[in-house]
Parts: structure tokens; C-alpha cells; sequence
């Protein structure tokens, strides 16, 4: 058994202890969370029955994380995010920080993401949680679409090579009113 397949039961268990806080006070954290859970191990389930008959076959995994509710707390209370602020996540994901956002700040959130399934997910999770005016995230790439205009965003760095992160910098700063930049491992 490889050392990867124990560690990220061991992750899952670390977060879920941060964020007990937060799903005391937010229950609707708690269920989004075993969502998460439970789709991340139908996911691996399928890519390791697909691979069993399918060698070649390449799937998109993740390739940069995400953020734990409860970073997303505490970058509240470092930044103070006000309610009806615009949060832009690129390379959304299962668009946890769109949710997030809309869901504990009250802000509007915008996800870019190359992935169709999941943003078939987070069109879902938006309708089940009651967030569809609150939250989009688009099929694209932010690579070469355009960066929305913005008061947060995030932008996963630790997947993009230097051509990549000056595309995106070159972005951010043409937007009329530069946002605040959440980026993880390398300063834009």
C-alpha cells in the first residue's frame, strides 16, 4: 500500500478536527464537507476501477488542493471580507471557495474551471444550498479568458510555470481596480 493512500485519510481527519468550530455554527459546512468527502472517494473508487481495464486512460486529478473551511475562516479574519464583496477563484475546483464565500461572507463568487465535471458539481451544490444568485463558476480556462473584475481572488500558482504566472500577472493587472491576491507558493 502506497504511503499517499494513508496520508490522505490521515489529511481528511486533521481538517475535519479544524473545522468543528465552524460546523457547530454552520451545519450547512458539515454537510458540504461529507459531500466533498464522499465524492473524493466514489472519484478514487472509479479512477481505480477505470484504470484496472483502461492503461492509457488519463484522468484530470487534482493537481493544486484546496482550501480547508477553515483557512477560509481565518483569511476572514485577517482580511476582513465584507458582505457583497465580488471572490474570484480560478481553477475553481468543486468551487469550495465560491461556496464558501457566498454561503459565511454573503458575497458574490465567481469560479473559473477547465473541468466540466465539476462544474456540473458545483451547479448542484449551488441549486441544493440555495446559493444559485449568489455563486457561478464557468467552464473555461483563465489561462486565456479573462480574468473577472474582482475584490479577492485566488489564483493556484503551485500548477502554473513561469510563462503561466506572467500570463496571469500580465491579467491582474490590467483589471481596472487590481483585487487582493490569494496565491499559494508564489507572490504575484
Amino acid at each position: 500500500m502506497s504511503i499517499s493512500l494513508l496520508l490522505h485519510p490521515l489529511y481528511q481527519i486533521s481538517l475535519f478536527f479544524l473545522n468543528v468550530g465552524l460546523y457547530i455554527c454552520h451545519p450547512t459546512l458539515a454537510i458540504l464537507d461529507l459531500f466533498y468527502f464522499f465524492h473524493d472517494a466514489l472519484s478514487a473508487f472509479f479512477n481505480r476501477l477505470t484504470s484496472l481495464f483502461f492503461r492509457n486512460q488519463q484522468n484530470e486529478a487534482d493537481t493544486y488542493g484546496t482550501f480547508s473551511f477553515y483557512a477560509l475562516h481565518r483569511l476572514n479574519k485577517e482580511l476582513t471580507i465584507e458582505k457583497g464583496s465580488i471572490i474570484c477563484d480560478l481553477g475553481s475546483g468543486k468551487a469550495k471557495v465560491c461556496l464558501f464565500s457566498s454561503l459565511i461572507w454573503g458575497c458574490f463568487s465567481i469560479g473559473i474551471e477547465k473541468n466540466a465535471t465539476y462544474v456540473r458539481l458545483h451547479r448542484f451544490l449551488k441549486t441544493v444550498l440555495f446559493q444559485s444568485n449568489s455563486t457561478d463558476v464557468y467552464q473555461g480556462d483563465f489561462l486565456s479568458d479573462e480574468v473577472p473584475e474582482s475584490d479577492l481572488l485566488f489564483v493556484p500558482s503551485t500548477c502554473l510555470n513561469n510563462d503561466e504566472l506572467d500570463t496571469i500577472t500580465s491579467k491582474i493587472m490590467s483589471l481596472s481596480k487590481p483585487p487582493i491576491v490569494i496565491s499559494v507558493s508564489v507572490s504575484l
